[in-house]
């Protein structure tokens, strides 16, 4: 089975290894983390996420619609 659109929920220290050895293997990977949420630090997560050439996602279900695995990292 080929999996086109990774999700990863949790963007921390394994989110961040997991989606960067990801997302040259498949065609998207799109991160949910509950710091994309917090004020005071989320421009900052989002960044990296940016940065990282990741899609972050608002709401956990928008990483859900548009994924076909999710690989939880919490």
């Amino acid at each position: 089975m080929k999996f086109e659109h990774v999700g990863m929920v949790g963007y921390g220290e394994v989110g961040k290894i997991f989606t960067a050895g990801l997302k040259d293997r498949v065609s998207a990977v799109s991160v949910w983390d509950l710091k994309f949420d917090t004020p005071g630090s989320r421009e900052a997560h989002l960044a990296q996420a940016a940065q990282a050439g990741v899609a972050a996602c608002g709401p956990m279900a928008e990483l859900c619609v548009k994924s076909d695995l999710l690989i939880s990292a919490v």
